[in-house]
């Protein structure tokens, strides 16, 4: 009988540890702590990216004001002339065994001693 008491009152202490630790610690006002400066975090980058988008607005309207009218067809006629003319604007053409084409570029270096002392 001793032994059946000893058993469960050894469980319940065993049990009640980690309800005592929760409530001493207290994990809750650490997450709410969190989500506190995370929410502040994303106010911050709110109102930064709020003043981006006026700074571009304001940029968009002196773009605008500029009198410089954007020719749209004459940016599609040269990105069709590049895509239909591939070998002119290909500076890393390679030839059928791998090699590329053009002259050599010869870059020199200085030689870097990791083993100074």
């Amino acid at each position: 009988m001793e032994l059946v008491i000893g058993t469960i009152l050894c469980l319940s202490i065993l049990n009640i540890i980690p309800w005592i630790v929760l409530a001493l610690r207290r994990p809750d006002e650490e997450i709410r702590e969190q989500l506190t400066e995370s929410d502040q975090a994303l106010a911050q980058l709110i109102q930064i990216i709020m003043n981006k988008m006026d700074s571009l607005e304001n940029m968009a309207e002196d773009f605008g004001r500029s009198g410089q009218n954007l020719d749209f067809g004459t940016i599609l006629g040269q990105i069709i002339q590049s895509k239909m003319n591939p070998t002119a604007n290909d500076d890393y053409s390679r030839r059928d065994d791998g090699t590329f084409d053009g002259t050599p570029q010869i870059i020199e270096t200085t030689p870097k001693n990791d083993y100074e002392s």
